[in-house]
C-alpha cells in the first residue's frame, strides 16, 4: 500500500471505520433478529445496546486518531461521544420499537459510549495514543495527563 508524508499506511485508516460498520451491522442485525423472535428482554436488550455501541465507540475512537494524530485527545473523546450517540439513535429509530423502549435503548447505548470516553479519559494521552495509534512514543512523566495538572 502507498504511504502518505507522515507514514501511515493508508490500509491502516480503513482498519477502524471497518471494524466499526462491521460491528454495527452486527449489532443491528442481532437486535433485529433477536426482538422479532422475542429472544431478548428489555433488560438483556439494554446491555446489548450498552455495550455493543462501547466496542462500536472503541472502534470510532481508533478511527478518529488515525484520521488525525495531531488533534488533542479531547476533541477524539467529544467526537466519539456525540458520532456514536447518534449513531445508536440511528440504529434504534430504524428497529420502530415502542417509544418507551426506544428512549432506555438510547440511553443505554449512550451509556456505553460514555464509559468507553471516560476510560479513554482516565488514560494518560500518550498512552492513549499507543493503545490507538499504535505509536511507540517515549513518555515524558513531566507531561501533562490530560486533567491539566503535570504528573508528579
Amino acid at each position: 500500500m502507498k504511504k502518505d508524508s507522515a507514514g501511515f499506511n493508508r490500509f491502516k485508516l480503513l482498519i477502524w471505520p471497518g471494524l466499526m460498520g462491521i460491528g454495527l451491522w452486527a449489532l443491528f442485525l442481532f437486535n433485529q433478529w433477536a426482538f422479532v423472535n422475542h429472544h431478548l428482554v428489555m433488560s438483556d436488550a439494554r446491555w446489548s445496546y450498552g455495550m455493543g455501541f462501547a466496542l462500536i465507540a472503541g472502534f470510532m475512537l481508533g478511527g478518529l486518531t488515525r484520521l488525525g494524530p495531531a488533534v488533542p485527545v479531547l476533541v477524539w473523546r467529544t467526537l466519539t461521544l456525540i458520532m456514536a450517540s447518534l449513531m445508536a439513535w440511528v440504529e434504534v429509530s430504524l428497529h420502530h420499537y415502542p417509544s418507551g423502549y426506544a428512549g432506555i435503548l438510547v440511553a443505554s447505548a449512550v451509556l456505553g459510549i460514555s464509559v468507553l470516553c471516560l476510560f479513554a479519559r482516565l488514560l494518560p494521552p500518550g498512552r492513549l495514543k499507543v493503545l490507538w495509534l499504535s505509536e511507540s512514543i517515549r513518555l515524558d512523566p513531566s507531561v501533562s495527563h490530560g486533567n491539566g495538572t503535570p504528573q508528579e
